[in-house]
């Protein structure tokens, strides 16, 4: 297998954290103005300590595969890893179902009218759920698909900042330009703060992938390397949130979508979505393919039936895949119908940016255990960390539980003098109650399967000791 030298790495890692994620939260650093920055501040460290802990474990086990569930092994007992394993199959499972929800808020761009929405969102998910059906009954995406979708993506991220340098130039020469960054009253609450610290963690996911791949290169500092790539998506990341700052009143919405939209009209925003479109179908493919693992592992280590164990002549985990794909469908109309089966009034981007936080939180978790693992390890003296390290380790651990609790329960805010008090409403429930249940839920199927393994053993053991009692009467009788 060729190994990626230092500039095929540093492609490799900026290639594969860029992504959709910054695509569909930029919005996030743009809508809160100058606070902004202070939201790109607190995600860039949590991703620096994501990214630090990981390359640290990585280098420790080079030969492991499966991330945080298979790191949790060495230190964690089996409910735990149990639990590690099966938050990494949530959050994938989460990931592949926002794709028809984000089409969906292309296609609001051209038909303003709210009523509309639930058209949209059905088209978006019948045509993922045929893509997904494709994927998941053995037609792989092409190796030059995959390259097309590439190129599109950044031929949108390209033409995005095109149109930032263009819309600028043009404010400048016009006079337009009057950068918009807030005072104390654009975070009016902590909520919204965290809630933008939340979504944003979403485009530096893949770091952590990126960090593990070290004994698939040939750099002789693969750290120093992984830094020099998390710098060079720092300095993008922030560039493009300046130029959004900057934009002239003109320019409609924080978002890409709506950059296109007021730059180029109705054709702006045909390109944009045909770009993402194709973007996003290789990497529908991939998630089901990559994330279906999840199940896989857990299954090898008794967690889970071992049907999900078994391969296809090609060497696939066929039953595993056609689970994944088949509950992706069930998932993404469950999020994309129920808001609105539940409240009229339910707004598109609302339920899309829930989505985004309940999928943060996932990964947080991730982050935090991963963390929590390399600390232990330090502890046991399992894995040996320097001073500076241990401390951004520790304060990086606190910053990531701090952001949970904060999005998860913003009403413990209450006990300060806010101008804004804080509330509970429906969604604070949804994601609370949604996360609970999927763990809860994930015991539950472990559990039943256990249960009725240890009876179906039992079974068989009562069903062979009366074989072997009625052999023993046999034989006494013919004595």
């Amino acid at each position: 297998m060729n190994k990626l030298n230092n500039k095929q790495l540093v492609f490799f890692g900026f290639n594969f954290v860029v992504g959709f994620g910054f695509i569909a939260t930029m919005s996030e650093l743009v809508v809160n103005k100058g606070w902004g920055i202070l939201i790109f501040i607190i995600s860039s460290f949590i991703a620096l300590t994501v990214a630090l802990s990981f390359s640290k474990l990585a280098h420790k086990y080079p030969d492991t595969v499966g991330g945080t569930y298979a790191y949790s092994k060495p230190v964690f007992n089996r409910p735990l890893q149990f639990f590690v394993g099966w938050t990494q199959f949530i959050q994938g499972l989460l990931i592949s179902s926002t794709t028809p929800l984000f089409f969906a808020t292309i296609m609001k761009e051209f038909d303003k009218n709210p009523d509309h929405e639930i058209y949209y969102t059905l088209v978006s998910l019948v045509i993922f759920s045929i893509i997904i059906l494709v994927a998941t009954f053995g037609i792989k995406t092409n190796k030059y698909v995959i390259f097309i979708s590439s190129a599109l993506k950044y031929l949108v991220i390209a033409g995005a900042v095109l149109l930032l340098l263009v819309n600028l130039f043009k404010g400048l020469y016009n006079g337009q330009v009057q950068p918009d960054l807030g005072g104390s009253d654009t975070i009016a609450k902590p909520s919204l703060l965290f809630a933008g610290i939340i979504s944003f963690i979403i485009a530096f996911g893949g770091i952590e992938s990126v960090a593990i791949i070290s004994k698939d290169t040939n750099v002789k500092n693969f750290r120093k390397t992984l830094m020099f790539i998390f710098g060079l998506i720092l300095i993008f990341y922030f560039i493009v949130y300046i130029l959004f700052i900057f934009q002239p009143k003109t320019v409609g919405g924080p978002t890409f979508a709506g950059l296109y939209n007021s730059s180029l009209g109705l054709t702006g925003l045909v390109l944009f979505g045909i770009g993402m479109f194709f973007n996003r179908l290789s990497a529908t493919s991939s998630f089901i393919f990559g994330y279906s693992r999840a199940l896989v592992a857990l299954a090898f280590d008794g967690f889970l039936p071992q049907v999900f164990t078994k391969t296809n002549k090609h060497g696939e985990y066929k039953n595993a895949i056609l689970f994944f794909g088949l509950l992706n469908i069930v998932v993404m109309f469950l999020i994309g119908l129920l808001p609105k089966l539940i409240s009229s009034d339910s707004q598109l981007s609302e339920t899309f940016s829930k989505l985004l936080g309940v999928i943060a939180i996932f990964f947080l978790m991730q982050y935090f255990i991963t963390i929590v693992i390399a600390l232990i390890m330090h502890k046991k003296q399992i894995l040996k960390i320097a001073m500076w390290e241990y401390i951004i380790y520790v304060v990086g651990s606190i910053v990531i539980m701090f952001c949970i609790l904060s999005y998860m329960f913003p009403v413990m805010f209450n006990i300060f003098p806010l101008e804004v008090k804080e509330v509970w409403d429906i969604g604070n429930t949804i994601v609370l109650v949604s996360l609970i249940a999927t763990i809860v839920l994930g015991y539950l199927i472990s559990y039943l399967y256990w249960y009725l393994k240890k009876r179906k053993e039992t079974n068989q053991l009562q069903t062979q000791t009366s074989t072997q009692n009625l052999d023993l009467n046999s034989d006494t009788k013919k004595n």
